[in-house]
């Protein structure tokens, strides 16, 4: 049995690892079995440091790799297999080696594993929680607590990125571009073949709901490219095709609208802008396919798709007697009484702000060809264009005061469409002047009276620059320069407005010379202005009573307009019993500063401003 045991033993020293147990082994039961036991584990330990190179080689064996450790215990294995000469040395490993692992929840204490036993030339194993902070002690805490901290202290922060987050939203929509160019919702026109205008009535006609949309599409397409014009006198019965088409669908509005008032009351520019603004950041209502309310949300779109292809035809002059027609007229005065009297007739404000933005640029386009039907569209056009004047109105209930407000460039982006629109029908002949004429005489019974031609003429004179507000004359003429066009027409209309303004009696005449803005004082000083940028006639030979240039008519034409305002309202505001009586205006030009003008060459010019001393009651 020895020389068996021995063999073994001499064999297992040649394989470079004794084996060895991972599990614990039991102590012997009496004192002399346990100094013995003792003995043989110092000499057994001294045995492995000897023969093993690095720590690593005792813990993985060349043939027996250890089984992990579980909460402090090994699990048990499997005796290892030798050969046929080491079965004896087998069991006698088997008869030492330790029992299974304790049943938990026992009441005996689990005896604690060898690798948590720290022992003098032992390898310490890592600690299975590796995460764990050590335990600090008295010093290392009083330092940690005893930390002052600075006065200012430093805040690490990331300042916020401009798009709100990581992503990069130029980008994104640089993607977007691409992806709506490679999958339109309608081709361009690049690749759109040949327009058949003929095909194109023809689906308007049918009324199906993918040829109409096919056709509008097209000619909106179309329409809005300056390089292929559509000319009308070619095209048949197109603009009677799209008149009718858009009365189907006016028709289907006003059906579902519902009437609020017999008076038109069309809203501002100013609040329909407002309420745009609103609206974008509110939570939209998106009706069921195939709905009634769907089909009026595409009636609309239908609607605004035709004014939007009559206004860029309009922008061709050839058709501008065609979209001048007595029926193109008629169409557009019913949809501005529906949108005065019914309630949200075009369902969002969006959508009502579309359509005055197309209706403006095209009756700029067309005012001077038009003839008007009768009174009554005379007044629809009217309120329409009166829509898009500076706010508040010069009446302002409370106050027996005239305010005009002023033109503001960063709101009122279509004033001058709706200025030059006034001036154009008012300065037509028969029958416009004759409809206003009659409007304008009857508004006398409201309230306060004549407010509709006080509105109107502070719409035509909302362009006139503020003193005031522009008191240098190097920032005064640049102005003046850049709204040489919205002047021009301005003063037209308010100078047809001034001869159509009541007498004496009214008050009307006196209540505009004296209003609180300063109306006629920002007038004369224009007029002042621009006598002293007058061109001046030859110093010698001929005197010329033509302008050189074009731009020196319209200064001219600014000129005479604004001393003919004054001096016509001057004439209504007199005393037909006192004809030498005249109003206190505050602001008036100087006897000196108009004596002085009179030493320019130009003849129109003196005549202007004889009527100007006429005026201000001085010669």
């Amino acid at each position: 049995m020895q020389r068996q045991r021995a063999a073994a033993m001499k064999q297992g020293g040649a394989i470079g690892v004794p084996q060895m147990s991972p599990t614990k082994q039991m102590p012997p039961s009496n004192s002399m079995q346990a100094s013995h036991y003792m003995q043989q584990q110092i000499a057994q330990q001294q045995h492995l440091q000897q023969q093993q190179t690095t720590p690593m080689k005792q813990m993985t064996p060349l043939h027996h790799p250890q089984q992990p450790v579980m909460n402090g215990f090994s699990t048990p294995q499997a005796p290892p297999v030798h050969p046929l000469g080491s079965q004896s040395h087998a069991r006698n490993s088997l008869s030492r080696s330790v029992e299974a692992t304790p049943p938990q929840n026992t009441g005996i204490y689990p005896i604690p594993s060898p690798a948590s036993i720290p022992k003098s030339g032992s390898i310490s194993l890592a600690s299975p929680h590796p995460n764990m902070v050590p335990a600090l002690d008295e010093q290392n805490q009083d330092e940690l607590m005893n930390v002052v901290l600075p006065e200012k202290l430093k805040v690490f922060s990331r300042i916020p990125d401009e798009n709100g987050g990581s992503l990069d939203l130029e980008v994104l929509r640089g993607e977007g571009t691409s992806l709506l160019k490679l999958k339109p919702d309608f081709p361009p026109l690049t690749e759109i073949g040949t327009i058949d205008v003929h095909a194109l009535t023809m689906s308007l006609q049918s009324g199906l709901h993918a040829e109409v949309r096919l056709a509008l599409d097209t000619l909106a397409l179309v329409s809005s490219e300056q390089r292929l014009p559509i000319e009308l006198m070619k095209c048949d019965d197109l603009v009677e095709t799209l008149v009718d088409c858009a009365e189907d669908q006016v028709e289907l509005l006003a059906e579902n609208a519902a009437e609020v008032s017999d008076m038109m009351l069309i809203n501002s520019y100013e609040d329909v802008v407002r309420a745009c603004q609103a609206e974008k950041h509110a939570v939209q209502d998106i009706p069921l396919f195939g709905s009634e309310e769907y089909q009026v949300d595409r009636a609309v779109e239908k609607l605004i798709c035709i004014t939007s292809i009559l206004r860029n035809l309009s922008f061709h002059e050839p058709n501008l007697l065609f979209l001048a027609e007595e029926f193109v007229i008629k169409f557009f005065c019913v949809v501005i009484r529906y949108l005065g009297t019914r309630n949200m007739l075009l369902r969002t404000n969006q959508n009502t702000l579309e359509f005055m933005k197309d209706g403006v640029i095209l009756l700029s386009n067309i005012a001077h060809e038009i003839k008007l039907p009768g009174r009554e569209q005379a007044l629809c056009l009217l309120h329409f264009l009166l829509a898009f004047a500076p706010c508040p109105p010069p009446n302002v209930m409370g106050s027996d005061k005239i305010t005009f407000s002023q033109y503001d460039p960063t709101i009122h982006y279509y004033i001058y469409p709706a200025v030059d629109s006034l001036a154009k029908l008012l300065a037509r002949d028969e029958p416009n002047r004759t409809h206003y004429k009659t409007i304008f005489a009857s508004d006398v019974s409201s309230s306060p009276p004549f407010d509709l031609l006080t509105r109107t003429f502070a719409l035509s004179i909302s362009v006139i620059p503020d003193q005031q507000k522009d008191p240098k004359r190097g920032t005064f003429l640049p102005l003046v320069e850049a709204r040489k066009p919205m002047l021009m027409q301005g003063i037209l209309a308010a100078e047809l407005l001034a001869n159509l303004a009541p007498g004496y009696d009214s008050g009307i005449a006196k209540a505009w010379l004296a209003s609180e803005d300063g109306f006629a004082k920002n007038l004369s000083h224009l007029v002042l202005t621009l006598c002293h940028e007058a061109p001046q006639g030859p110093s010698h030979g001929r005197v010329s009573a033509v302008p050189k240039t074009a731009e020196e008519e319209a200064m001219l034409q600014i000129i005479l307009g604004g001393i003919g305002i004054l001096r016509r309202l001057a004439e209504k505001s007199r005393d037909p019993e006192d004809p030498t009586s005249m109003i206190p205006i505050p602001g008036m030009p100087t006897t000196e500063r108009i004596i002085k003008l009179h030493e320019r060459k130009q003849p129109r010019l003196k005549e202007a401003l004889r009527q100007l001393c006429t005026f201000t009651s001085l010669g």
